[in-house]
């Protein structure tokens, strides 16, 4: 059964937050329902399953579900309504859940920081969702994660730190948007991917520990952009099988090589040109 009548638009912020008899399955089939608000269900700690089939939703507020700790499941995630999270942490300590996601609704920009941290996403496709930010911890331990359809939309801009630490995201990440200036550190951290490709121009730092001891990344292309000035410290830090030369030559902005960036790594020679290298930090991993 349907788990609220259909009159019912908007759950409010806390409204079921710690109800600890609510159990089993949530059926939100409900296609007037627009908006779950702050902490609506969080700390729910026997709900097992959600349920969007039919449902309107548009809007999910912060820290939603967070700490359901039974919540192994949702149906239908998400519907085609679906434009926002408004803001993170809406599954944030969901240790159990394990699905798949699906977002298709063309306003939907934002994956916003520990939206999954620590549950265990199987995939993730974004279709041709305009995606612009995946935040800080957003998929950050979410060690199911193989897939993500594409790897990265082309609209993306801001990619937070430890975004997909520790996941087994195996692949090509592609990141040629002019417009990603910044990828925070420990982004890619322990990942599986194979090989990355930059825009020629456009990012600016490689945060610290970015692309650290990511035993299967075999190729960058370029390795750096040409806009690059900062490589920071541990950033290739145990990529032993990144077996190319370093070319900071054709740009010229690398100022700052920061400690142990290429310690460990595989690394075969580097040529810095006319980059004007003012630091070079020495230090241990």
């Amino acid at each position: 059964d349907p788990f609220l009548p259909d009159s019912v638009v908007t759950i409010n912020a806390s409204a079921f937050s710690g109800c600890s008899k609510l159990s089993g399955c949530c059926r939100f089939s409900n296609p007037n329902l627009k908006a779950l608000g702050n902490s609506a269900f969080s700390r729910c700690a026997k709900l097992q399953e959600i349920d969007f089939t039919g449902c309107g939703l548009e809007s999910m507020g912060e820290l939603c579900f967070r700490e359901c700790t039974s919540l192994t499941n949702i149906v239908n995630a998400f519907p085609p309504t679906f434009k926002s999270f408004t803001t993170g942490r809406c599954f944030y300590s969901c240790s159990a859940l394990k699905c798949s996601l699906k977002f298709t609704n063309p306003e939907f920009t934002s994956v916003p920081f520990d939206m999954f941290n620590g549950a265990k996403i199987l995939s993730v496709d974004f279709g041709d969702c305009p995606i612009a930010e995946i935040g800080q911890n957003a998929f950050n331990n979410c060690t199911t994660l193989t897939n993500i359809t594409p790897l990265l939309p082309g609209t993306v801009t801001t990619i937070g730190a430890s975004a997909f630490y520790g996941c087994p995201l195996a692949g090509d990440l592609i990141a040629t948007n002019p417009a990603l200036k910044t990828i925070g550190s420990s982004a890619f951290q322990q990942t599986k991917i194979s090989s990355v490709r930059f825009a020629e121009e456009g990012l600016e730092p490689i945060s610290q520990r970015a692309f650290r001891e990511i035993t299967t990344l075999t190729n960058m292309v370029p390795f750096l952009p040409r806009t690059v000035k900062t490589i920071g410290d541990r950033s290739f830090y145990g990529t032993t099988n990144l077996k190319i030369e370093l070319d900071a030559s054709s740009g010229g902005m690398v100022s700052t090589l920061a400690a142990a960036a290429f310690y460990s790594s595989g690394i075969t020679g580097a040529d810095f040109g006319n980059s004007e290298v003012t630091t070079i930090v020495s230090d241990s991993p």
